[in-house]
């Protein structure tokens, strides 16, 4: 599975790298920094520092991509044996990059809640001070809300932000710094 993995990231760096070497030979200065994940992508935009050396920057943007901790949740479209046991058509699977973690019985609107906060006190749970939530179309009313709640009662040192990402395969995005 990670072999299979690697080789859809590559495929995906693949346009982006051809569009940067392009810039390149326009003589900008340009830096492709590896993400799995979007929120992976904000971490990195949040360090971004035009004062700084270029070099540095790319560095900075890159440790910090890299140091973040990514997971999602989405909504299994069909039956299927996980490693975290079977997933039913509508009940919500949480992976931490990449890997499934858990699968929570029951309608995807009644179950994000509770996936949501069980996912957040896992990535927590292993450290971090700055949690990022991007809900995406199919999130239920008041998810943001909840989880800056939840992380505000148990675990009071961390931060959190709320993003409305409205990205249509995946009701839940989370990025742990």
């Amino acid at each position: 599975m990670l072999e299979r993995q690697e080789h859809r990231r590559e495929a995906g760096y693949a346009p982006v790298e051809a569009a940067a070497a392009s810039a390149r030979s326009d003589g900008r200065l340009i830096a492709v920094v590896p993400v799995a994940s979007p929120v992976q992508a904000l971490a990195a935009a949040a360090v971004y520092d035009p004062v700084r050396r270029f070099d540095d920057t790319v560095i900075a943007m890159a440790e910090t991509a890299g140091a973040t901790r990514w997971a999602e949740l989405v909504v299994a479209a069909k039956e299927s044996l996980t490693v975290a046991g079977r997933a039913r058509a509508g009940d919500v699977v949480a992976l931490v990059e990449g890997e499934v973690i858990a699968v929570t019985d029951g309608p995807a609107a009644a179950a994000l809640a509770g996936a949501l906060t069980d996912l957040v006190d896992r990535l927590l749970g292993a450290g971090g001070e700055l949690v990022t939530v991007v809900t995406g179309a199919d999130a239920t009313e008041g998810l943001g809300a909840l989880v800056e709640e939840h992380v505000r009662a148990r675990w009071p040192l961390a931060e959190v932000q709320v993003i409305d990402g409205g990205q249509p395969s995946r009701p839940v995005l989370v990025g742990v710094e």
